[in-house]
């Protein structure tokens, strides 16, 4: 009978591994395609993005008018290697904005 702790532990570090490649700009982890790993996340970070831009259109709106078609680039920086953090798209928003205020 397999030790199913070990397995366990295992899986969740190839899931921390996957994980940290998607969404934390980590190494791409041994068996996924590069290509498709791009792409994930490249779709990941545009849904984050949304969430982030209808959380500054009530708590900033002026923002996403200042930076205009640049906030697609912008968010995009930000997010690189930086998780979401907890408390969802508000607090992905407040730090956002931290972010755009300590590059001014």
């Amino acid at each position: 009978m397999p030790d199913l702790a070990g397995v366990r532990q295992e899986l969740a570090a190839a899931q921390a591994r996957l994980v940290a490649a998607l969404v934390a700009d980590g190494p791409r982890p041994p068996g996924f395609d590069a290509e498709r790993l791009r792409i994930q996340a490249s779709s990941l970070i545009s849904k984050r993005r949304g969430g982030v831009a209808r959380a500054l259109s009530t708590m900033a709106p002026g923002v996403l008018a200042d930076l205009g078609p640049d906030f697609t680039a912008e968010f995009a920086a930000y997010a690189k290697g930086r998780p979401k953090p907890a408390g969802g798209s508000r607090a992905d928003a407040q730090a956002f904005l931290a972010w755009v205020h300590a590059k001014s």
